[in-house]
C-alpha cells in the first residue's frame, strides 16, 4: 500500500454485515475489516448490519428485521467523525431503503461514500422498478462517490448511478481501491 505524508489515518466507517452469521457478504466485509486497519493508514469503525438470525428470505419484509435495522440508525452519529463511509449496500428496493439514511446523512455531511455491491442483482432490480420507486432507488444510489464490485462482470450493476471511472473491481481486495480513492481525493481536500 502506498504511504502518503499525512500522519493522521483516514477515518473509515464500515457499514455492513460482519459474521456471524457467516454469509458471502459477511465474509467479504470481514476481510475488508481485517485488512483496512493493518498498517495504521486507515482507522476503521463499524456499524454491524448483520441480522443475528440467518434467514435466506432476502428482500422480504419482516417486522423483526425492520426493527433491527431501524434500531441501528442511532449509530449514525459515527458518520460525523469519519472521512469515508463504506457501505455494503442492499440489492433490493427495501435493501437500498434501509441503507438510505446512512448514505444521505453522509452526503449531507460531505463525506465520501463508497458503495460495495456484493452480488449481481442491483441493476436487474433497478430495471424492474417503475415510477417513484425507480426514482428513489436512483437518487439514493447516485449519491455514492465510488463503487466496488468483486468482478469486472459486475461493473454494470453500478453504471446507472455513476461513471465507470468511479467503479473499482477488486476480487475481495478492496484495500487498494480505498487507498487509491483516499490518496487522490480525501487527502487533497
Amino acid at each position: 500500500m502506498n504511504k502518503i505524508l499525512n500522519k493522521n489515518p483516514i477515518k473509515v466507517l464500515l457499514i455492513g454485515p460482519i459474521s456471524p452469521p457467516l454469509t458471502g457478504c459477511s465474509m467479504v466485509i470481514d476481510l475488508v475489516l481485517a485488512n483496512l486497519g493493518k498498517d495504521g493508514f486507515f482507522e476503521v469503525d463499524v456499524i454491524n448490519r448483520s441480522f443475528p438470525i440467518f434467514n435466506e428470505s432476502i428482500g422480504e419484509f419482516s417486522f423483526k428485521k425492520t426493527w433491527f435495522y431501524i434500531s441501528q440508525y442511532v449509530k449514525a452519529h459515527k458518520i460525523f467523525k469519519r472521512d469515508i463511509v463504506y457501505i455494503a449496500i442492499g440489492l433490493t428496493f427495501l435493501g437500498v431503503l434501509k441503507d438510505a439514511p446512512f448514505i444521505l446523512l453522509a452526503k449531507l455531511l460531505k463525506k465520501q461514500v463508497v458503495l460495495h455491491v456484493h452480488g449481481n442483482y442491483l441493476r436487474t432490480q433497478y430495471e424492474l422498478l417503475h415510477s417513484l420507486k425507480k426514482r428513489v432507488f436512483h437518487y439514493v444510489l447516485s449519491k455514492g462517490d465510488k463503487g466496488i464490485v468483486s468482478s469486472e462482470l459486475l461493473i454494470d450493476n453500478l453504471t446507472p448511478f455513476f461513471s465507470r471511472d468511479n467503479i473499482y473491481w477488486m476480487p475481495y481486495f478492496v484495500e487498494n481501491a480505498l487507498n487509491d480513492i483516499s490518496e487522490k481525493e480525501v487527502v487533497n481536500t
